[in-house]
């Protein structure tokens, strides 16, 4: 075979069939009600046993929950809680033995002739069994949400006139153990014989809400307000610790202090802590007039602990309007047809504590008095201008509804600026402390159109055909990079491509006055004689790759889409209902990172490459970042397929209602990507950066079509 020496193991292993089962999920939903004329109740709980499509792999869920209501003094106070309990537990996989299963050379056996896992010389060429057989991962969550909301009516002191407390705590508990066999020589378990993780988390979360609301009619005026106080404090705190060195692999994670990296002063230990606080103020008043003219206006002032001094309070306000039409002039067949617009701002919280301050952590060991002993130094920059992220929006729109509301829908044009973006942004040292900082900078500006129709297109006793279209674009475009001294006219982000030879390269490159999600690149223009990559250079001249630089680059694709669309039909016939959704995207393209990595014949004995790897037969040279990785991912996607029969129960029959029905998820793609999913990435997967859209990373999970068959009763 070209360009390299294949090694040939002699085994024929498929990878993929040795890491995946066909995977089954059963899931028990039950709900009892009931109470008198004062007081009424609900009880739900659910259970879900849920199979992964990786090997060892499972998940159980189980959700409780209780509504309870009850109304005294005359029907003027109404007291309500709710409380819903959750637990999951859950063996989870370690996605990249997809990876591996997908590029492990298929000729290597799974173990050698004395029963250890077969690993192959060179570089992460993991044996992705053992990987997944030698590796524990173990979560547990539990989530308690508790809330309690009395409303009195005042009315017989104030026509209209009522009050509203409300109380709710959110508490979550999360646990992770993780333990790396002595047996597995993988990523940071290398060399540790064997390797534990332990982390847990909490995090609390209370709101106390009160509200003054206040209705009336003033002859053909009708006149509804609320004005309130909002205060929640969140806390968050955690703790964990890796050790190595493990005397047996029979503990797990469960004894760290067996470790001999405790002894060794090599364990990690870790805690943190921090709380915040967002207080709110606001009111919102209504006028409907001859029910034809609508008018809202609402303000809001919130104020976060996570800002700077001086900077903690953001008053926010919106107003909308809009009118009846039908009711103005006579328009034959139209039932409603209601036209408004809308303005409003609102305000993005600081995503986490202690940005806007100096904060201090533990850095390199050093060695004072045959001790070891970890420094202290700064981990940010203080900024005391960090505020509030502000939006502003105007949307214009259409709510109609024709031939008796068979045909119905709505259309809306929208408009905003986000001003003052909250971003971490690369600063120099000196005079800064710390080479990143969080800032306020930047404007983006964003524009669309969305629609949803809906129409029941038949309607007989025996057959019936409803069909709905929901459609969307939208276009973002960054005004600004730059606020104060801090002036960035265009930023290459931190979403690198990833490959051997190319880990500096980068995807994306941001620009005043230029649509968010474009990719940068070269043009590429074919393969020459030798095997060299050929691009055209700016001039549109044809160039060979070691004369090309970035004064080539240009935009070659973008990874948001031109628009999204939505399809979802409903067919009745008799006892028989079949529903089909369907949602696309289209006009998006998307970085292909997996070709980049493994389409390369250079890589072929160490890798099994994709089979497109030897289309280009003259290819001598390592891959390069070129529109020639970048892929048209439009698709078509069939979502969900679900047939059900409902059956005819006599009314003394002890079942109210019968119903069995059989659903199918991710069922058919229409596309002529390439890659794992053609899903448009709104974000970059690898770096969560939302100025980074368009890239599918190696690291993907590849896509599941699944199978549901239920029954509904009810008693």
């Amino acid at each position: 075979m070209p360009h390299a020496s294949i090694s040939d193991f002699g085994a024929s292993t498929n990878w993929w069939e040795e890491i995946t089962q066909n995977a089954y999920t059963h899931t028990h939903n039950m709900a009892i009600s009931g109470g008198d004329e004062t007081t009424s109740y609900r009880i739900s709980g659910s259970y879900r046993d849920i199979q992964g499509i990786q090997k060892g792999t499972t998940s159980q869920r189980l959700n409780t929950r209780l509504n309870l209501t009850h109304r005294t003094l005359d029907d003027r106070l109404t007291l309500t809680g709710i409380l819903a309990i959750t637990d999951r537990q859950a063996d989870v996989g370690n996605p990249t033995v997809f990876r591996y299963a997908t590029t492990h050379n298929p000729t290597a056996p799974i173990f050698t002739d004395d029963g250890e896992y077969r690993e192959i010389t060179g570089f992460d060429r993991y044996n992705p069994i053992a990987i997944n057989e030698l590796q524990t991962i173990d979560t547990e969550a539990s989530r308690l949400n508790l809330s309690l909301r009395g409303e009195y009516d005042f009315s017989d002191v104030v026509e209209g006139l009522g009050a509203t407390l409300f109380y709710s705590r959110e508490s979550a508990d999360n646990f992770r153990g993780e333990y790396r066999s002595k047996r597995l020589d993988w990523g940071s378990g290398i060399g540790r014989n064997g390797l534990a993780f332990r982390e847990s988390h909490e995090s609390r979360n209370q709101l106390f809400e009160s509200t003054v609301n206040f209705a009336q009619r003033f002859q053909n005026v009708r006149f509804e307000s609320v004005a309130g106080y909002s205060y929640q404090e969140f806390e968050f705190q955690g703790q964990g610790a890796t050790a190595g060195d493990f005397p047996t692999d029979a503990l797990l994670y469960h004894n760290l202090s067996q470790s001999g990296d405790v002894d060794a002063g090599r364990a990690d230990l870790w805690s943190y802590r921090n709380t915040n606080k967002l207080i709110a103020f606001f009111g919102r008043a209504n006028f409907v007039i001859d029910d034809t003219y609508f008018l809202s206006g609402t303000f809001r002032r919130e104020g976060s602990t996570r800002f700077g001094e001086g900077n903690k309070w953001g008053n926010f306000f919106a107003a909308s309007a809009g009118a009846e039409l039908t009711n103005l002039f006579d328009i034959p067949r139209m039932d409603e047809l209601r036209v408004r617009v809308s303005y409003g701002e609102t305000g993005q919280n600081a995503p986490s504590s202690g940005l806007s301050q100096l904060r201090f952590g533990t850095g390199a060991s050093f060695l004072v008095d045959g001790n070891w002993v970890p420094s202290l130094g700064p981990v940010s920059n203080p900024n005391p201008d960090l505020k509030w992220e502000i939006k502003r929006e105007w949307n214009f729109g259409i709510n109609f509804a024709m031939f008796d509301d068979r045909l119905s829908g709505s259309l809306d044009y929208y408009q905003n600026v986000t001003d003052d973006l909250l971003l971490e942004f690369g600063v120099p040292v000196p005079p800064n402390l710390f080479p990143q900082q969080w800032v306020n900078i930047g404007e983006l500006s964003n524009k669309g159109f969305e629609a949803a129709i809906d129409y029941l297109a038949i309607t007989t006793p025996d057959f019936s055909w409803r069909t709905g279209i929901t459609f969307s674009t939208q276009e973002t475009i960054l005004e600004s990079l730059s606020s104060g001294d801090l002036q960035f006219g265009e930023r290459q982000l931190i979403s690198n491509v990833g490959s051997p030879g190319l880990n500096a390269t980068q995807f994306i490159r941001v620009m005043e006055g230029r649509p968010i999600g474009e990719l940068w690149g070269k043009e590429f223009a074919g393969i020459s004689s030798d095997g060299d990559w050929l691009f055209y250079d700016a001039n549109g001249e044809i160039i060979r790759s070691e004369d090309a630089t970035t004064a080539d680059d240009k935009v070659i694709g973008n990874g948001m889409p031109d628009f999204q669309l939505g399809l979802d039909n409903t067919f009745r016939y008799k006892n028989w209902d079949l529903n089909m959704f369907w949602s696309g995207a289209f006009g998006h393209d998307l970085a292909n990172s997996f070709n980049i990595f493994y389409q390369n014949p250079n890589q072929a004995d160490g890798w099994n490459v994709t089979k497109t790897t030897f289309d280009i037969p003259e290819l001598r040279e390592d891959p390069q970042w070129s529109s020639f990785f970048v892929e048209d991912a439009s698709y078509l996607r069939l979502q969900n397929l679900t047939l059900g029969y409902t059956f005819n129960l006599a009314e003394t029959a002890p079942i109210r209602n019968l119903r069995f029905y059989a659903s199918g998820n991710n069922l058919w793609t229409i596309t002529n990507y390439t890659g794992i999913d053609p899903e448009v990435r709104f974000v970059d997967t690898e770096t969560g950066n939302p100025l980074a859209p368009g890239i599918e990373r190696r690291d993907q999970w590849f896509t599941q079509t699944s199978f549901v068959f239920g029954i509904d009763l009810g008693f």
